[in-house]
C-alpha cells in the first residue's frame, strides 16, 4: 500500500494496522492495550514519516521516556522493535502473532 501522508497524525486506516499488528505498547513488558496508547513516530516526524513504517504503539508514559530521556527506538525491517537504554543495553521486542496458524 502507498502512503502519501505528509501530516503528523495517523489516517484511521494506518491506526487500525498499526493496532492490528502490535496489540500492545511496544515498550518490553508493558502490557497497556494499543487502542490506549499514542502512535509515536520512532524517527522523528520530518513531514514525509508519518507511515506505518515509523509507527508503533507507545503508552503515553513510555511515549514521554522516549521523547525527553536518553532512551531510544528503533523499528528494524522485520517489525521488531528495538529499544536502547541509556547504558546502551539493546532490547529488542517480539512481535506477537495475532492468531494462531492455520491447522493445515
Amino acid at each position: 500500500m502507498a502512503e502519501h501522508i505528509t501530516t503528523y497524525r495517523p489516517t484511521p486506516a494506518q491506526r487500525e494496522l498499526i493496532n492490528a499488528r502490535y496489540p500492545t505498547c511496544t515498550m518490553v513488558g508493558c502490557n497497556q492495550p494499543a487502542h490506549r496508547c499514542d502512535v509515536d513516530h520512532c524517527c522523528p516526524f520530518d513531514g514525509t514519516n508519518t507511515t506505518v513504517a515509523n509507527l508503533r504503539p507507545k503508552c503515553r508514559h513510555h511515549h514521554r521516556m522516549k521523547t525527553h530521556s536518553s532512551w531510544r527506538c528503533e523499528n528494524r525491517p522485520d517489525g521488531t522493535h528495538a529499544w536502547t537504554t541509556p547504558s546502551g543495553r539493546v532490547i529488542e521486542t517480539e512481535l506477537e502473532p495475532i492468531a494462531e496458524p492455520a491447522p493445515f
